[in-house]
């Protein structure tokens, strides 16, 4: 199993997370975007430029270009695991299981009147709505970051029927923190 972050490795606040909630642990190998220290530079977005954030090694957040990950990913020789991009943006990459994919899946089949989407920067805001506004016509967006535990008002997402926390850096003590201003399912 390979699992490809956007950030640098080892994902030690993921991976070990990923294989408590699956009840096993599985031999794997990380690959990270930013492992080469000079990547952090090429990958910052410009001013207006849709970006993603990630973490680095030592906790940090970083924002990167969203057009640079994809470029990079795109890179990326093909593994022969099974691979898992840590990321929940709908970044193409072929042979890879995509969270974004299953997040999208279930919150489709869950039908919700009212979505709450949690994304970790303000700015990511407005390019979120796109993916998720075909899923409800209700939807609300608030930021909270899962590196530095910055947030808007996340009361708004009170009479939410679902939450999407949609950054693979969201851990459980995050999704507990957010069941504290909802009264819907948090995932």
């Amino acid at each position: 199993m390979v699992f490809v972050t956007l950030g640098q490795t080892p994902r030690d606040d993921v991976i070990p997370e990923l294989f408590k909630i699956i009840g096993k642990t599985l031999n794997y190998k990380e690959i990270g975007l930013l492992d080469d220290p000079s990547n952090i530079e090429k990958a910052k977005p410009s001013e207006n430029e849709e970006f993603l954030v990630t973490r680095l090694r030592d906790g940090n957040e970083v924002k990167l270009s969203r057009r640079w990950v994809e470029k990079v990913l795109k890179r990326i020789p093909h593994q022969e695991e099974m691979t898992v991009l840590l990321c929940t943006d709908d970044v193409n990459i072929d042979g890879c299981i995509l969270p974004s994919k299953i997040l999208r899946y279930f919150a489709s089949i869950m039908k919700p009147e009212k979505l709450g989407i949690v994304v970790p920067e303000p700015g990511q805001i407005e390019m979120v709505r796109g993916k998720w506004k075909s899923i409800a016509r209700d939807l609300k967006i608030v930021s909270y970051s899962p590196y530095t535990h910055i947030f808007n008002d996340l009361s708004i997402l009170k009479d939410r029927d679902l939450v999407i926390l949609d950054c693979i850096g969201y851990a459980l003590r995050e999704e507990e923190f957010v069941k504290k201003y909802t009264e819907g399912i948090v995932v």
